[in-house]
């Protein structure tokens, strides 16, 4: 597995669905979690708003790979990510992903 698949992996789990714990229960974890993983700066802060599109983002994703479990057809959502990063808090760096 490579890097960006294991970041999708530890992302989709901090919400333990057996033991109903979730990692990302607040903004200051959601930072904490980021910058854990290089994705947030020491200065970085998130807020209610931020915690909503993460735990949103995060729920989007464990529905996608529900679906495609079972080699189905592409989810009926399923489209390319926006090319302005659509979303992202303005209160963080830009998207270092590669689509802005």
């Amino acid at each position: 597995m490579n890097g960006a698949a294991e970041l999708v992996r530890d992302f989709v789990n901090t919400y333990d669905v057996e033991a109903g714990t979730d990692e990302l229960s607040s903004p200051a974890e959601l930072v904490v979690w980021l910058r854990g993983r290089g994705l947030a700066g020491a200065r970085d802060r998130a807020d209610a708003g931020d915690l909503a599109l993460a735990v949103g983002l995060r729920e989007g994703l464990r529905a996608a790979l529900r679906h495609n479990h079972d080699r189905a057809a592409p989810h009926p959502l399923a489209r390319p990510f926006p090319p302005s990063c659509h979303g992202w808090p303005r209160s963080w760096p830009r998207c270092r992903c590669g689509w802005s």
